[in-house]
C-alpha cells in the first residue's frame, strides 16, 4: 500500500465525503422539519375541527331547547324579556357549554362594553389579549396580525349574523337597532331555517368578496364592503388553514371550505349557503 493511501486512511474522512455527509444530514432535516411542521398543522386543524363542531352543536341545543337561534346582539332594554340570551350570541352559547366559564365582569368591564371572546384587540403598541375566554373559542392556528388597527377587535369564530351581503337573512336576528346598525331581535326561528344542512352557522371568523378576506370580531358573512381593514389582511386569513375555513352548518355538521367557495363563487349554490330561505339573493351582492 502506498503511503499517501496510509496517510488518508489514517486521517479520516476526506472533504468530498464529509459533503455528501452533510448534504443527507440536510436532506433528512428537511424531510423531518417538513413532516413535523405538516403533523403540526394537521393537529391544529383537527383541534379547531373539534372546536367549531363544540359551538355548532352549542347552537343546536340552544335552538332546540329556545326554539329560536340567538340574536346577535341584545340592546339592555330587551334583555329582562329574553334573560337567556345574555348580551350577544357568544354569550348565549357559552351557557350552553357545560365546561363553560364567562371572564368575570370586574369592574374593568360591563356587560355593554364586554361583548364576547375577543381573542385579541388593536392598541397603540400592537395587539393585546382581551377578555380572552380560550377553550372551544380559540382557535389554534389563529394568530393576531402586527398591524391590527387601534381598538380593532378580533375572535377566533363568527356567527352568520347578517346572511349574504348586507341581507338580513342570517341567524343574528330579523331587524336593525339604530345603534351602528346592529343586527338584533326578533329572533329567528328554528323553523325558518328551510335546508339547515346547507347553511352556514358558524365557522372561523373571516368575512370577505371577491378575493378580498378580513378577520373580525364575533360576524361571519360574504360582504361586498370587505376591502382590507388592514395591509396584507387576505394572506394573514389563508394562512390560517390554507386558504380554507372551517364551517359548522345549521344541522351541527362541520367542512372545511375554500375561500373561492365562500368568497368569490357567484352560482346559486354558493350564495345560498349564507341564508336561511336557501335562496341565493344575488341582489344583496350589488355594490
Amino acid at each position: 500500500m502506498r503511503p499517501g493511501t496510509r496517510h488518508r486512511l489514517r486521517g479520516g474522512f476526506s472533504l468530498l465525503e464529509l459533503l455528501i455527509v452533510i448534504a443527507i444530514i440536510a436532506v433528512l432535516a428537511a424531510l423531518l422539519l417538513s413532516a413535523w411542521s405538516s403533523a403540526q398543522n394537521k393537529a391544529r386543524q383537527a383541534k379547531c375541527t373539534n372546536n367549531v363542531y363544540q359551538l355548532g352543536t352549542a347552537l343546536q341545543e340552544f335552538a332546540t331547547e329556545y326554539r329560536v337561534f340567538p340574536p346577535a346582539f341584545i340592546p339592555a332594554e330587551a334583555r329582562a324579556n329574553h334573560p337567556e340570551y345574555h348580551i350577544n350570541w357568544q354569550y348565549a352559547l357559552n351557557g350552553q357549554l357545560s365546561t363553560a366559564k364567562a371572564p368575570p365582569l370586574d369592574g374593568k368591564f360591563s356587560t355593554e362594553d364586554t361583548p364576547g371572546p375577543d381573542q385579541w384587540v388593536g392598541l397603540p403598541n400592537g395587539p393585546k389579549a382581551m377578555n380572552f375566554w380560550g377553550g372551544v373559542w380559540a382557535c389554534p392556528a389563529a394568530r393576531p396580525p402586527p398591524n391590527l388597527p387601534d381598538h380593532f377587535g378580533m375572535t377566533s369564530y363568527g356567527y352568520n349574523v347578517r346572511g349574504l351581503g348586507e341581507g338580513l337573512q342570517g341567524l343574528g336576528g330579523t331587524s336593525l337597532t339604530p345603534r351602528a346598525k346592529a343586527v338584533t331581535a326578533p329572533a329567528v326561528h328554528a323553523t325558518d331555517i328551510v335546508s339547515p344542512s346547507g347553511m352556514i352557522a358558524i365557522g372561523d371568523g373571516f368575512e370577505g368578496n371577491n378575493g378580498n378576506v378580513d378577520e373580525l370580531a364575533g360576524l361571519y358573512r360574504r360582504n361586498t364592503n370587505a376591502f382590507g381593514y388592514y395591509s396584507d389582511s387576505t394572506r394573514h386569513a389563508a394562512a390560517r388553514h390554507g386558504a380554507r375555513a372551517t364551517i359548522a352548518f345549521c344541522d351541527d355538521h362541520v367542512e372545511s371550505l375554500t375561500f373561492h367557495e365562500l368568497f368569490q363563487d357567484t352560482n346559486d349554490a354558493a350564495l345560498r349557503l349564507w341564508n336561511r330561505d336557501n335562496q341565493p339573493h344575488r341582489e344583496d351582492l350589488e355594490p
